[in-house]
């Protein structure tokens, strides 16, 4: 049986090609500006969409192909947690418009929201000025703030009390954590719909969504077999872990402790 090495290697070299160009994926100018902003994000500007992308790898500290940041306004982008393992789940533009400092580049505005494998979320709104040219994007200044939301998704999980781990034997980061209690969840189904349903139970409850450090954080009763002596009990302190804005509390469930979470004060939306 006879080879045809020649068009291998040429269908090799087309694969290479194709991948190659695939790799190239960021702009080499920038859009003209819409009268108004598109409402589905897959017709936003190009450039505006790299330019969100690039601003959040610098917020984890991390170069972007095709994209430069001036060193100023990168060391600016990066706080005290870099969101390692979390990814864009969805981006809004708010703002997309000529640049008022020079002939060419865009101003860009919006909300980004991120997430990780285990759903846990936050959002950050940004701003950036902004050129391209052949070799990419050049941010020439760039702006970050925490977003937060009024009504914090929340994970419930119920753990036998035979299972708990001692206090002192628990993981000290966020992923190992959920990780351990996801694993020792014991919750129906149908979740929890009457009281009996805890005894001999405590709750691990997990904050998905990243709460600024001065709200304070409460569980209200949804369980109808409860007495509602006190709908709202606030967490203090010493109940929970704070994970750079992820809260985390370990409860014995009372008859006025359980199942959903709001906050206070309020925060943007």
């Amino acid at each position: 049986m006879h080879h045809r090495p020649g068009i291998l290697i040429l269908y090799a070299g087309l694969v290479l090609a194709a991948a190659l160009a695939a790799c190239a994926t960021y702009p080499t100018a920038v859009s003209p500006v819409p009268q108004d902003i598109p409402t589905c994000a897959a017709d936003y500007p190009p450039d505006a969409v790299f330019a969100a992308r690039a601003i959040f790898a610098a917020m984890q500290g991390r170069d972007l192909r095709g994209a430069t940041i001036d060193q100023q306004t990168a060391a600016g982008l990066v706080g005290d947690f870099a969101f390692p393992g979390f990814h864009i789940d969805a981006h809004r533009l708010l703002e997309y418009r000529a640049r008022e400092d020079g002939p060419t580049g865009r101003y860009a505005s919006g909300i980004v929201s991120l997430r990780d494998a285990h759903g846990r979320s936050a959002r950050f709104m940004y701003s950036a000025l902004y050129d391209a040219d052949r070799d990419g994007l050049r941010i020439d200044a760039a702006e970050t703030s925490a977003v937060y939301t009024h009504s914090p998704a929340v994970r419930v999980m119920l753990v036998p009390d035979d299972h708990l781990p001692a206090e002192n034997a628990l993981p000290d980061s966020w992923d190992e954590l959920f990780t351990l209690f996801e694993g020792l969840d014991a919750m129906p189904a149908g979740g929890i719909t009457a009281a009996s349903q805890l005894e001999g139970h405590h709750l691990a409850i997990f904050v998905m969504d990243r709460t600024p450090a001065g709200a304070d954080v409460a569980l209200t009763i949804d369980i109808a077999d409860i007495i509602r002596l006190d709908p709202a009990v606030t967490l203090s302190r010493e109940q929970y872990r704070d994970f750079y804005g992820w809260r985390v509390a370990v409860l014995r469930p009372l008859p006025r402790r359980m199942a959903s979470l709001s906050e206070a004060p309020p925060c943007a939306d």
